[in-house]
């Protein structure tokens, strides 16, 4: 019988989401899960602006996970609005769109959300949240935030997290929507009290919730 999923993207987010996963383990021991690795870098090479063509390449990995008819999270923020593009509508992915609507209560005053220049900049995440006061980011800082998630795409960098997120801390924004896997990396790695809407660490609660554990 098959396990609830989780769809691994690239290698420093994966790594993240496994170690949220098993700590998870630690503290639920009832509750386990499988995991589906997708072949990466083609598909990341056609983000943001060929999404339509990156459907072709993700969608078989959701249609196997149906198949095993067990919940599952695709750790890769940026590809869930891919779905929408997908031939069938996906019954066990537990998608961002559903846990935001869920979340939607939790987030207060003004907010801001933090991820690829594409994410900060889209239309994506101002659809899902129609009522909730969404701030642009100065296009300095902007670029200072994706340069931290390129960094983390390829290695820790725990200086620049820290400098990075202090920083933040310091603006005119209640809260900030954690909404690249990257990020939740160098968050981790700062150690900083952001205020946060963490959707990395909502898909992993949300997966043993739905579970039933």
């Amino acid at each position: 019988m098959h396990k609830p999923g989780i769809l691994l993207t690239g290698k420093i987010s994966g790594d993240w989401y496994i170690q949220t996963l098993e700590g998870i383990k630690t503290r639920q021991p009832s509750f386990d899960y499988e995991v589906l690795q997708v072949d990466f870098e083609p598909i990341n090479a056609l983000l943001p602006s060929k999404m339509e063509a990156a459907v072709l390449l993700l969608e078989p990995y959701f249609a196997e996970m149906e198949n095993r008819k067990q919940p599952y999270i695709l750790a890769n923020i940026t590809l869930h609005e891919a779905v929408h593009f997908f031939s069938f509508v996906p019954e066990y992915f537990i998608s961002i769109e559903d846990i935001l609507q869920n979340e939607i209560k939790s987030m207060i005053g003004t907010v801001a959300i933090l991820g690829t220049i594409y994410t900060m900049n889209h239309s994506y995440f101002s659809s899902l949240l129609p009522n909730t006061s969404i701030i642009n980011l100065p296009e300095k800082i902007q670029d200072e935030v994706d340069d931290l998630r390129k960094e983390y795409y390829l290695a820790s960098n725990k200086i620049l997290a820290e400098s990075m997120f202090n920083a933040l801390n310091h603006l005119n924004i209640d809260q900030y929507i954690i909404a690249c896997t990257e990020l939740a990396v160098a968050l981790q790695d700062s150690k900083a009290a952001l205020n946060t809407i963490h959707i990395p660490n909502l898909q992993c609660n949300y997966l043993l919730e739905i579970s039933g554990h």
